[in-house]
């Protein structure tokens, strides 16, 4: 039996990845506020079917029609106001992000094939948030086919991704910390996070900072080599955006993020970002102060020479590239 979905209602679909702390969520309500776009959406299904199909757990056809099946369940929601997240203190609720009216008025709406017919007509953006899976978006290519727009990463200085995972405790709450739903990795009795998978073993022997270094360095070097694999046509789908100058100039970015979705900026996206307080200014000399306090904390720490290593060569990947 071979499991499908051939038919499609979300055609138009923007996946925003990105590490923690990379800026996702700066990013994601200026984009839902775009002419045509709806409220951004988490929903982990997308992310573990992702992991699932890389390492090869899940049939392939399976998973591509449970993907395609979600988002067009997820479109479909959104446009009578179903499962829409009214909790304010969210920032993925319509209160965060300035689109309450909107949503509220869908919900008296009556569901069935107009909606269908008006989103034919309207042709909306699907925004779907996910975290740090571009190395195992494989997936998302293969499900969505031409109706995948883009596929936005948001990336940030290395420092920024270790501290905040480190700061997070991530080492000790993967297996044990019961709001962790993240996919775990048994290794002999003990837990490694998913992102660590062929490196399991070398994870659970680290400390504590040591592991974030592990698990950020792997997020992004799975990210780089499959983004360097992919073909012309695929890699011109993949827009990466950089933090700092997305906070501190995002005029040229959301140009070119609204030419290629074919989209228009709003009076909503001006109002969103004066409420993030974008354009911002960074101090003088912010990064290699930062790197400075990180080193420090490296040697209070203990850190082994070849995660030090790791955090120089993935802190001069990206200063060369984005800085």
């Amino acid at each position: 039996m071979r499991m499908i979905r051939p038919q499609s209602l979300a055609e138009n679909i923007v996946v925003v990845d990105g590490s923690s702390g990379s800026g996702k969520s700066l990013l994601a309500p200026i984009l839902s506020s775009l002419a045509r776009g709806e409220l951004w959406k988490i929903n982990d299904v997308y992310e573990r079917l992702c992991v699932m199909d890389h390492c090869n757990l899940i049939d392939r056809d399976a998973a591509i029609s449970m993907v395609r099946t979600a988002a067009d369940t997820d479109l479909y929601d959104a446009m009578i106001g179903r499962n829409t997240n009214f909790r304010a203190s969210d920032e993925s609720s319509a209160q965060a992000n300035c689109l309450m009216d909107r949503y509220q008025q869908r919900l008296g709406i009556k569901e069935g094939d107009a909606i269908v017919a008006k989103i034919r007509h309207t042709k909306p953006l699907l925004f779907l948030l996910t975290h740090y899976i571009l190395g195992e978006s494989e997936l998302l290519f293969k499900a969505f086919g031409k109706s995948l727009v883009l596929l936005i990463v948001s990336v940030r200085h290395p420092v920024w991704l270790i501290q905040n995972w480190y700061g997070a405790k991530w080492h000790d709450r993967h297996g044990l910390d019961p709001r962790d739903f993240q996919p775990c990795i048994d290794v002999d009795g003990q837990v490694a996070p998913w992102m660590m998978y062929g490196k399991e073993n070398e994870f659970v022997d680290a400390s504590p900072l040591e592991k974030s270094i592990l698990a950020v360095s792997a997020i992004l070097d799975r990210g780089t080599r499959f983004y360097e694999q992919l073909a012309i046509s695929d890699k011109e789908k993949i827009v990466f955006v950089p933090f700092e100058d997305f906070a501190r100039n995002p005029r040229p970015i959301l140009q070119d993020l609204t030419t290629r979705m074919k989209t228009t900026k709003t009076s909503l996206t001006t109002q969103l970002l004066e409420k993030m307080n974008i354009p911002r200014e960074f101090p003088e000399g912010f990064v290699e102060k930062e790197r400075v306090r990180f080193n420090q904390l490296m040697k209070k720490e203990r850190v082994g020479e070849e995660y030090q290593a790791a955090v120089d060569r993935l802190c001069c990947a990206y200063e060369n590239t984005y800085l």
